[in-house]
């Protein structure tokens, strides 16, 4: 419903009265008649104001577009006829990706009508009433809205009636404005009707309620209106009736977003609270308004304050990683060096007759050693090791969890998590083949993996035992 005050001397009862009583069977009947040369007459779309809007289907062009039509009852009006001309003057002067197209505008048969772009997707009044925004969706409209005010604005046009009636979104979802018919130009002397109030109550800024001169920043606080409409579900103000409402949006401060929808983003809250302030001054212009939601449209600035809550215990977690992380790595530098060390108080001595990880252990000997049983069926070989001079009967395995030592004797398994791996030195330091490979279990049982360990043989398996232990360590600290 709209909100008029003086035009042609009526009341605002009278209008609201006039608006409600339109014959929209009677009007289309009348419109086919006046259109039936170019254009097939469809569904009725929508009512509003002075004004219905249809479905046709034009058959030169072969297109669907929408015609706006002014109710034949108010066609007497003056007033209200030069306020549809207008539109028809204003919305052909904006040529935007953001304001519907005005494809033509036609006086015929007593009837004034506009042939504009149809849009097949829904107003915003229809989506709203699907429940609240994701942030993101109500940034991306709000931004659509300011940037083409922004154009509107350059061109001394002011909408005076921005409300989610006259936002139309396509199935993209990106939005529209449309409904320029109670515009003021202020750039044309004697365009706005003198002494009037015209716009949408719960959608209208302070000095337009108070019938002040108004500009740009009028629309500014409408689509502050929509912002925090789309973002809480609810207009800033609710009252039980008309002058209570109106009363509010000239006196009162809005509730905090944060109280509403504790999940609204704080940047795009403090953007509604600017758009929402009752002195005009303090507002952003429409280009200022477009550049504050593409800020706060960022992935940093769309988070909830619970969001940035946890990403901030993420970042901490990954820094602990991190941490973590560096020390098995210093942890394995220093296993290798002592390997080295090892090596060069023992000697080379001969290479492992096998020494593979992963996807280069042969498949042959998994194959294997599933059959025998020391491999069971769900486990993947991380490593594997035989002597020099030995057969794969004589080999040891290793898993994420488990030590496997199989021999002609049998298979004995030790869990990695609580046992220790160790190279122990006879007493004979210059034997090339004096070491022993033992491991410590969490019971403190001692068992002998190998014995004659070759200085090369013990470097591979420290080394094998440190890179798998420090990749262990990677793996628990990745948050």
């Amino acid at each position: 419903m709209q909100y008029v005050q003086r035009v042609d001397g009526a009341t605002s009862a009278d209008h609201v009265r006039l608006f409600m009583s339109l014959d929209t069977a009677a009007l289309s009947r009348k419109l086919t008649a006046a259109v039936n040369d170019q254009f097939t007459l469809g569904d009725l779309l929508g009512v509003g104001g002075s004004a219905s809007v249809f479905r046709a289907h034009d058959r030169v062009l072969s297109r669907d577009v929408a015609i706006k039509v002014i109710d034949p009852v108010l066609a007497g009006s003056s007033s209200l006829e030069t306020l549809f001309l207008h539109e028809a003057q204003t919305v052909a002067s904006l040529e935007h990706p953001n304001i519907v197209p005005l494809y033509s505008a036609h006086s015929r048969d007593g009837l004034l009508y506009l042939v504009m772009r149809l849009l097949d997707g829904e107003s915003l009044t229809k989506r709203l009433s699907a429940g609240v925004l994701a942030p993101v969706e109500a940034s991306r409209i709000a931004s659509d809205v300011a940037n083409a005010l922004a154009a509107a604005h350059a061109r001394g046009i002011v909408h005076r009636d921005i409300k989610p009636e006259n936002v139309l979104l396509d199935r993209t979802g990106r939005a529209f404005v449309t409904d320029f018919g109670i515009a003021l130009v202020t750039s044309r002397a004697g365009v706005h009707a003198d002494g009037g109030t015209l716009g949408t109550p719960g959608y209208m800024s302070p000095e337009q309620l108070l019938g002040e001169e108004v500009d740009g920043r009028t629309d500014i606080y409408a689509t502050g209106v929509l912002l925090f409409e789309m973002l809480a579900g609810r207009p800033p103000f609710v009252a039980n009736s008309l002058a209570a409402t109106l009363a509010q949006h000239m006196t009162q401060t809005p509730p905090l977003l944060s109280a509403l929808r504790p999940e609204v983003p704080t940047a795009l809250a403090a953007v509604a609270e600017q758009c929402l302030r009752k002195s005009a001054q303090e507002r952003p212009t429409a280009e200022q308004l477009a550049s504050l939601l593409t800020a706060a449209s960022t992935s940093a600035a769309l988070r909830s304050p619970a969001q940035v809550k946890r990403a901030k215990r993420r970042r901490r977690l990954a820094i602990v990683g991190s941490l973590v992380a560096a020390g098995a790595a210093m942890f394995a530098v220093l296993v290798m060096v002592i390997v080295r060390i090892i090596q060069q108080v023992f000697g080379d001595g001969g290479e492992p007759a096998l020494y593979a990880f992963y996807e280069s252990v042969p498949s042959a000997v998994v194959a294997d050693a599933r059959t025998t049983g020391a491999l069971q069926p769900q486990e993947r070989v991380a490593f594997a090791f035989v002597q020099a001079g030995s057969d794969t009967r004589n080999i040891l395995l290793m898993t994420d969890s488990m030590i496997i030592r199989r021999s002609v004797a049998g298979t004995r398994r030790y869990p990695v998590v609580g046992t220790r791996f160790d190279i122990a030195r006879n007493i004979d330091l210059f034997s090339p083949s004096s070491g022993v490979a033992t491991v410590r279990q969490a019971s403190g049982v001692v068992d002998t993996l190998f014995t004659n360990v070759s200085g090369t043989e013990a470097l591979r398996l420290g080394s094998a035992f440190a890179t798998l232990e420090a990749a262990r360590q990677r793996k628990r600290a990745t948050p």
